[in-house]
């Protein structure tokens, strides 16, 4: 492959489950400043199982907020 001016090739890799669940409660706390605490076990399990790299993971994160999926921060520790 040729090298190119301007560019720089970042490789993701699968995020583990510690990394993962602290990727979550990041981007809950830029999301919902007020909510604070453990990331529920299934909610990790369950990002993780359709979003293994943190960009996707955010993005997965930011669409779930911005459809009202995640209505109120109380309801992620149950």
């Amino acid at each position: 492959m040729e090298a190119r001016p301007n560019f720089t090739k970042i490789e993701l890799c699968e995020l583990t489950i510690g990394e993962a669940e602290q990727a979550i409660r990041a981007k809950l706390a830029q999301l919902y400043p007020a909510r604070s605490g453990a990331v529920p076990p299934i909610l990790v399990e369950k990002l993780m199982a359709r979003a293994k790299q943190p960009f996707f993971l955010e993005e997965l994160l930011n669409f779930l907020h911005d459809r009202d999926s995640i209505r109120a921060p109380n309801a992620l520790e149950n």
